[in-house]
């Protein structure tokens, strides 16, 4: 006949089945077929019972620790030989059961419907599979359906905290099968022979026949001796709390040996009686690749399994092991390993992707990620230096249906894959919206020399031109114009006004920027304290403080004026539009325009219609005047009287600049150079072997010159101009706020160079893995990267067979007690119950006489002690010899004397000697 039992479940609030044999409940545990799985064939014409799991348990401080072995999960139910292999893995779940008797009498007990048989216990845990196959089984046997449980998945680990130290407790842990049942199980209304609806209607019992099947709780009581035999399912446990001083085993630490993958493992000591000491343990993965469904999709990096081996013994623990993606691991060795994916695919870590600048400088933000499918399995490091440090490889990129040659270049960084540090190639995307050209340069002597440009950039040199570091300056604005008095005191300016300042020769600069949305094209200055500025408008700015304050002074014009330019420091000329010259010949205080007749040489058009873009004048009375169509006018009275003179072509040139009254040179578009040695006399073409625009110019010899342009562009002669060479300069990985206007609303939009990693992956070789852009604050608090900043760059990664972890079981692993233990503590000795009164609920009963087990239970004593009792006549009673484990801090006394009978009722002395810590003497009284 069928066992049946109600089961409450903990998640709906209903009563359940659990189906097992039953002949009576003394025969529970006599059909049990004896061998060690706990298997049991139940007829050849009906499905079996799975196999009983193997039951540990771990006792402690009120708290019960269970976990069991997982035979029954493989168990193929010989009834369904024939049918597919997931109807003979008839599996379902586990079923937990708690009593303090060994037949289990105290459990909640299950009759049938009628109430006339017992037919189980309620139990107070239930884990089932995810697979659908869930609530009810549909038919009713005596009444009654067994309850498949709710997906609540499967553990194999349970811990009870409703317990009372010093109680004895049995647990059992059963496995159930599903029967027949399927997923999503309904009553068919159709018959598949005939396809007529069925009449009358089938019954759940007609259709379903075989309801689930549990293993037997292994337990056995021989009544005639007493004995209590218990199987591999059920355990007896008593829980306690730890002697003083007791320390919990620590978690052994993890640490990782190879690869990088994103998830996290953990080590858990479960039972410490399991625990292996002093060895060590290795963790290492499986995967596979599964390609994405499209070209544009990632593909899918898949962690297989994991094993796990005792290094110490060579043994594997656990053996591509694939079950940590779903459920709770097997305790093994005393440890629960819990493994943690990061999913299926690579993803950026952002929490500890970042900068590490010894800088100081705030660096603009970045975004990092995949390109498309290629995603790499690893972490990445870009270091960043003033100076050429890298060269990108030429590459084809393939944007869409477009593809754009990306050309080798020197750069300022190098990128390494710290997975497998190794330095790998990349390609550069030098955005052509962030401005790289170099519009001014300046030496304030044979060595010290500064260039500046696009988007705040600024160099300097300190060994006459021949190499150039990158500096940090506090605007984006692109500057037009330097200047220095002295080798620390210099100042930039540029476009909406910007001015910026160093004293300390570049190192550091502060803003001084003029309250106008114009630019800045030329700036001079006498000393420290006294200086110009031009800009459109006709404006003139004064500073007498260094460029603290700006004053506006009248020019006598409103074109737009693009240079100035003193004899001395009275006499002085600012040029621009419209072939404009004004003059000051008081310092700067008034300014007016010089009229056309002090020119001659030229035409009608040389006066009206040439802008003009430099002057400059080598001493108080030679001086020159530049601009379009090859314009140049030149002075040998301090300005008194212009001249025409004749360039080569009609040239555009954008600056001039004299070593000496006779020697000077200017510069224009194409990489075009002219130079004249008899003050402009003549003037004659040298070649650059550049086709970029030239703007700026230095003379600081008659041998020596630098000129900046387009690109950034360096170059410099030491020969007079007779050869020109190149000063190779990195194209900076740069972030850019570009400003643009959109129907008259002022915008800024983020532009950025891209870094694009080039790696082999899988069968690709030479493919983009990875690409990494800028993203400036847009309150222009952030900096290009330099010379001391770093970019950690790390992926969120699954496990692969890259990463190997390793731990060690060492003493802080297994509980412990301190050695040291203060005599204090055993003022906390007690009695219990005390009073004794005839009995208490920590007592056993006697099987064969029904009578309860006395006992006393002496708690919160240490490990090693000897306890002597006496009446209140100081006769010996007893002596008991302590000797626990240091888990344990109780002795249990069963009220027996030194002659083996029961003590009598009365008051009794107790007296506890406890060796290397002290001594302590109580009382308890025994009433019957």
């Amino acid at each position: 006949m069928f066992f049946l039992a109600f089961i409450k479940s903990s998640v709906v609030n209903i009563f359940t089945l659990s189906v097992i044999l039953f002949t009576g409940i003394s025969n529970l545990h006599a059909q049990s077929s004896g061998n060690n799985l706990g298997y049991q064939v139940v007829t050849s014409q009906d499905p079996s019972v799975p196999p009983a799991p193997l039951l540990r348990v771990v006792p402690g401080d009120g708290r019960v620790t269970l976990y069991w072995e997982d035979s029954a999960e493989r168990f193929l139910d010989p009834y369904f030989q024939g049918t597919n292999r997931a109807q003979r893995s008839n599996f379902e779940g586990y079923k937990i059961f708690k009593s303090t008797d060994p037949e289990f009498l105290d459990a909640l007990r299950i009759t049938d419907n009628r109430g006339d048989s017992l037919v189980g216990f309620r139990p107070i845990a239930e884990f089932d599979i995810v697979n659908d196959i869930r609530g009810y089984h549909p038919a009713a046997r005596r009444g009654v359906r067994y309850w498949l449980g709710n997906d609540t998945g499967i553990e194999r680990l349970y811990v009870d905290e409703n317990v009372l130290n010093g109680r004895v407790y049995y647990y059992a842990v059963v496995a159930f099968t599903h029967g027949d049942a399927l997923p999503n199980f309904t009553v068919p209304l159709v018959n598949p022979a005939t396809g007529q609806i069925y009449d009358p209607p089938l019954q759940p019992t007609q259709v379903f026949l075989h309801t689930p099947r549990e293993s037997l709780i292994d337990a056995r009581v021989d009544h005639d001796t007493g004995e209590i035999l218990l199987g591999r399912n059920v355990v007896s446990v008593t829980p306690n709390a730890p002697v003083f001083g007791f320390r919990q085993p620590e978690p052994p630490t993890i640490q990782r040996i190879s690869g990088s993958a994103g998830g996290s493992i953990s080590v858990d000591v479960i039972d410490p009686a399991e625990v292996r000491l002093d060895n060590n343990y290795s963790i290492t993965f499986q995967d596979t690749i599964v390609p994405g469904s499209s070209p544009l999709d990632p593909d899918l990096i898949f962690t297989t399994g994991f094993s796990l081996r005792n290094l110490t013994t060579g043994e594997l623990v656990f053996d591509r092991e694939s079950r940590f993606r779903i459920e709770q691991l097997l305790i093994k060795e005393g440890l629960l390993l819990t493994i943690t994916n990061s999913g299926d695919t690579v993803s950026v870590n952002r929490e500890l992707s970042q900068w590490n600048s010894e800088s100081g400088r705030t660096v603009h933000n970045f975004n990092f990620g995949l390109n498309t499918r290629f995603s790499k399995l690893a972490d990445y490091r870009i270091e960043f230096s003033d100076d050429i440090i890298g060269r990108s490889e030429e590459y084809l990129l393939q944007v869409g249906a477009l593809n754009q040659l990306l050309p080798a270049e020197d750069v300022n960084f190098r990128v390494f894959n710290t997975t497998t540090n190794e330095a790998i190639p990349f390609a550069f995307f030098a955005n052509p919206n962030i401005p790289r050209d170099l519009r001014a340069v300046y030496f304030v002597d044979e060595n010290n020399g500064w260039s500046v440009g696009g988007a705040g950039q600024l160099r300097r040199t300190t060994d006459g031109g021949n190499t150039w570091e990158s500096l940090d300056t506090p605007t984006s604005q692109r500057l037009l114009t330097v200047k220095f008095v002295d080798a620390l005191n210099g100042w930039a300016a540029g476009a909406n006004g910007a001015v910026i300042r160093t004293s300390n020769g570049g190192d550091t600069w502060v803003n001084q920027s003029i309250d106008i949305t114009t630019p800045i094209h030329n700036i001079f200055f006498h000393d420290t304290l006294t200086g110009f500025a031009v800009s459109d408008g006709g404006r003139i700015y004064r500073t007498t403080n260094g460029g603290e304050n700006w004053l506006l002074t009248a020019s006598g014009t409103d074109r737009n004026l693009r240079s100035i330019s003193f004899a001395n420091r009275d006499i002085g000329y600012a040029v621009g539009a419209v072939s404009t010259v004004v003059r000051t010949l008081d310092g700067g205080e008034t300014w007016s325009i010089v009229p056309s007749t002090d020119f001659s040489g030229g035409s009608t058009a040389d006066l009206q219609f040439r802008t003009l873009g430099s002057v400059y004048f080598v001493n108080e009375t030679h001086g020159w005047i530049v601009g379009n169509v090859g314009t140049i006018w030149s002075t040998v009275n301090g300005g008194t009287n212009w001249v025409r003179q004749t360039a080569p072509s009609n040239t555009l040139l954008n600056r001039i600049h004299f070593a000496d009254s006779q020697t000077g040179w200017a510069v224009g578009p194409g990489g075009y150079i002219i130079k004249t040695s008899n003050g402009g006399a003549n003037w004659a073409t040298q070649t650059s072997s550049i086709a970029t625009d030239l703007f700026g110019l230095h003379a600081i010899s008659s041998e020596r010159v630098v000129t900046v342009g387009q690109g950034p562009t360096l170059l410099n002669t030491n020969n007079g101009g007779s050869t020109w060479s190149q000063i190779t300069t990195p194209k900076r990985f740069r972030g850019y706020l570009q400003e643009t206007n959109v129907q008259g609303t002022p915008q800024l939009n983020i532009r950025s160079d891209e870094i694009f990693f080039i790696e082999d992956f899988g069968t690709e070789t030479n493919v983009i893995t990875w690409k990494v852009s800028l993203r400036p604050d847009i309150r222009g608090a952030s900096q290009d990267p330099g010379a001391g900043d770093v970019l950690e760059l790390i992926t969120v990664k699954p496990f692969t067979r890259a990463d190997e972890y390793r731990f060690s079981v060492g003493p802080e692993n297994v509980p412990r007690s301190e050695s040291s233990i203060s005599s204090d503590v055993l003022s906390d000795i007690r009695v219990v119950p005390n009073p004794y009164l005839v009995t208490h609920i920590g007592e056993s009963r006697t099987y064969g006489t029904n009578e309860p087990q006395r006992e006393l239970h002496f708690t919160n004593l240490p490990a090693r002690a000897t306890i002597r009792i006496f009446n209140v006549s100081g006769q010996l009673v007893q002596t008991l010899n302590v000797n626990n484990d240091i888990a344990v801090n109780r002795y249990v006394w069963n009220m027996q004397n030194r002659h083996g009978h029961m003590i009598p009722y009365g008051v009794y002395i107790y007296h506890v000697e406890a060796p290397g810590i002290g001594e302590h003497t109580g009382k308890f009284a025994v009433i019957k």
